[in-house]
């Protein structure tokens, strides 16, 4: 899957500090195809690019967002761990050029255990991770030199034995960090309750940890309870948000929110932005909105932008938008686009000059010709 090439809302899981980070530059990120689905290729590309990743293509992205949803790890902006997630399963698990992902395990372990996702790939390299993060934790029997480690890296937490967690001396240590967790995580929480049962529970103990990922990424809001969307300081507003940005989200807000006027205002909006990225989305909008004006219009938009650089997809569009005189001036200005750069590669050739055989070159020119023709 990610082998080859090394040429991404999606809903996201996104955190702060040392195992997450909700400055925007780091933490999980989960990318599903939803809505028209281009959003979520143009994320995994974007993120996958140097990393020696295949999907770093978006033809690939797209094709592997297909079958399965894509949880990365990004650090500092870059991403350094890649899961394929099927169900409950992580197919998949990838570092930076497909090497195993080393010193990222503790995370990847969190991640996985707090969402009781299953790892069937590595899973020797995983068991070995395991052991040797047990180990280090063993040998820390002061509350200094295990406050040190788990600063250095909270996600080890999870691995402290239980005698450590119970002891008066390093019982705060463990609370501290299983704190830090969840608030880079929120998910977290469900992990250190079972640690210290009556400890972690209530608002406080998970808000600042999906507040902040809401912040980040709207989308998050599909994967909180709905006892907690409640205890949110504006649920209403939270999924406008969300389902402007992915506008197939709406079936998933509960009823007496969705009929609020902002959430039906949210959901015309994201179809508008939707269909303009990718006409063929049309099919999947609710019967209801596709007669609405900005609907209508959003559609035929977003096929004169995609005839204009791809004129052989004339064939997808509707017979009644075939007949509209503006969507068939984008298919012939696309052909004469096409036409042109024939015609230059031909002169080249004339000349002894080679073809430039590099894609994005072509692309570009593509849309420069057809603008000007």
């Amino acid at each position: 899957m990610l082998g080859g090439m090394n040429a991404a809302m999606g809903i996201a899981d996104a955190g702060g500090g040392g195992v997450g980070g909700a400055d925007g530059a780091g933490g999980w990120r989960r990318v599903v195809e939803s809505g028209g689905g281009c959003r979520a290729v143009r994320r995994l590309a974007a993120w996958s690019a140097g990393r020696g990743w295949c999907t770093a293509w978006r033809g690939k992205a797209k094709y592997y967002l297909e079958q399965a949803d894509f949880h990365l790890l990004l650090v500092e902006g870059q991403a350094q761990v890649a899961l394929r997630v099927v169900g409950k399963l992580i197919v998949e698990v990838e570092g930076c050029a497909n090497r195993d992902p080393g010193e990222w395990w503790p995370r990847i372990l969190l991640y996985a255990n707090a969402r009781a996702l299953t790892i069937i790939h590595r899973e020797a390299a995983c068991r070995q991770a395991m052991g040797m993060m047990g180990q280090q934790l063993a040998g820390h029997t002061s509350p200094q030199g295990l406050d040190a480690a788990l600063r250095r890296d909270p996600a080890l937490v999870q691995y402290v034995a239980d005698g450590m967690a119970g002891s008066p001396l390093l019982r705060p240590v463990v609370l501290a960090a299983w704190r830090r967790c969840i608030a880079a995580d929120a998910a977290c929480v469900g992990l250190a309750a079972a640690v210290f049962p009556g400890v972690f529970r209530g608002t406080q103990a998970w808000r600042p940890g999906w507040e902040a990922a809401l912040q980040l990424e709207p989308t998050t809001i599909a994967q909180l309870p709905l006892d907690r969307q409640a205890e949110l300081e504006d649920p209403v507003l939270a999924w406008s948000y969300a389902i402007e940005m992915e506008p197939l989200l709406y079936v998933g807000c509960p009823a007496g929110w969705r009929e609020q006027a902002v959430v039906r205002a949210a959901r015309i909006a994201g179809w508008v932005v939707c269909l303009k990225r990718n006409p063929t989305a049309y099919q999947r909008c609710p019967r209801n909105l596709k007669s609405l004006p900005e609907m209508v219009q959003a559609h035929r938009e977003g096929w004169v932008l995609r005839l204009r650089n791809f004129p052989q997809d004339y064939v997808h569009c509707s017979r009644v938008l075939q007949r509209n005189p503006e969507i068939r001036a984008a298919w012939r200005q696309g052909w004469l686009g096409r036409l042109s750069l024939a015609l230059v590669g031909v002169a080249w050739r004339k000349q002894g000059i080679a073809a430039q055989p590099d894609p994005i070159f072509w692309k570009g020119r593509t849309a420069f010709v057809s603008v000007i023709c």
